[in-house]
């Protein structure tokens, strides 16, 4: 297709090189391939990858991302277990102080439900309070690395993502959900 569009504008209206991108990055050699097929000879005379080793700087970048994002998971499944196991553990010592009071609603002929109910009230603001908390300190540390990060090509998109307001707001409705949810589960258990 590119010989055929090279005969119909003729040679003169085509620049001396051409820069071509790749939105994955793990197809670069293979563009460098087809670049230096047989058919190209014609109008390509080299194909330069870069300036450094670029294979070697691209696998690099993709390990330390893999790495990046098998860390995060694990983080943050720690850090949701362990906020279960803090919410469960302070529901039952709040069950626990409120054990007579629980065994006389009990006497009078309150229902599962209706005891349940302050519970989960109560582990429920624990959780919107802890999304709050954990969505304003990522903030925090997402502006103070702002001009560190803004500089880096790699995290250019992810600042300016986290810089939008409308994703600010829905980070601080899904945590809040998230706590509201994990706080409920906790104190079913």
């Amino acid at each position: 297709k590119l010989l055929e569009g090279l005969a119909l504008i003729g040679t003169g209206t085509i620049p001396a090189s051409f820069e071509i991108s790749v939105t994955d990055l793990s197809k670069i050699d293979e563009v460098g391939d087809i670049a230096k097929q047989e058919k190209y000879a014609p109008i390509v005379e080299s194909v330069s990858l870069g300036k450094t080793d670029v294979k070697k700087t691209i696998e690099r970048a993709a390990a330390t991302q893999r790495f990046i994002t098998t860390t995060s998971i694990i983080a943050a499944s720690i850090f949701a277990i362990v906020s279960m196991l803090i919410i469960f553990n302070t529901i039952r010592m709040a069950i626990f102080t409120r054990s007579d009071e629980i065994r006389t609603q009990k006497l009078l002929g309150a229902t599962p439900g209706y005891i349940r109910g302050p519970f989960l009230v109560e582990s429920s603001m624990y959780g919107v309070i802890a999304g709050i908390i954990s969505t304003s300190l990522v903030l925090v540390v997402v502006r103070s690395l702002g001009s560190k990060v803004a500089n880096n090509a790699e995290f250019v998109e992810t600042y300016k993502l986290l810089s939008d307001p409308t994703i600010i707001v829905l980070m601080y409705l899904g945590s809040i959900f998230l706590g509201i949810l994990v706080g409920v589960i906790s104190s079913s258990l």
